[in-house]
């Protein structure tokens, strides 16, 4: 016999209302939404919310009050240039490298063309494109506002040997 708690009225509703569109937003198009929420509900929906996806979220980007995301699969990157390259870059700008009160759009053409420092940074435009780059060891940066996210190189995390394991001979009894 099971037991099933009810859920409030109000909860259920609200429940209804987002469903349709982060469904929509799944099976219709990759494009990426303006919404950074969104965009990250999807990414947690499509991976099953693994634990190894790491989403680092920033309330300043650049020096702007623009909320952004970063993120990437633990184990497949680099810790190094995730902090000293990415999230140095995005979070330590003087005011004189930024126009005064840019647009999401800017921001995302100014990190992918003036703070990355690392070597291959190039553009995102569909979540399919976002999550394939991700799961292959590359890091992604959304920024709330864009329908368009920067793709940084940062492979290279944990490396295993390629040679069958051997089994230990001797054994304590």
């Amino acid at each position: 016999m099971f037991f099933f708690k009810k859920r409030s009225r109000s909860a259920a509703r609200s429940k209804t209302r987002e469903e349709p569109m982060l469904q929509q937003a799944v099976t219709d198009g990759t494009a990426l939404s303006e919404q950074l929420d969104m965009n990250l509900s999807i990414i947690r929906e499509r991976t099953g919310d693994s634990p190894d996806i790491i989403i680092r979220r920033l309330d300043q980007v650049v020096g702007c009050e623009i909320r952004a995301a970063v993120i990437f699969i633990d184990g497949l990157v680099k810790d190094q240039i995730i902090n000293h390259s990415i999230m140095d870059s995005l979070t330590q700008v003087s005011s004189m490298e930024i126009p005064p009160s840019p647009t999401p759009t800017q921001i995302v053409s100014l990190i992918q063309n003036r703070f990355l420092s690392n070597g291959t940074v190039s553009e995102l435009n569909s979540m399919d494109q976002l999550l394939n780059a991700v799961l292959a060891g590359n890091t992604a940066i959304l920024v709330n506002g864009s329908v368009k996210g920067v793709l940084a190189s940062s492979f290279g995390g944990e490396q295993r040997s390629g040679r069958t394991p051997v089994p230990n001979r001797y054994s304590r009894t």
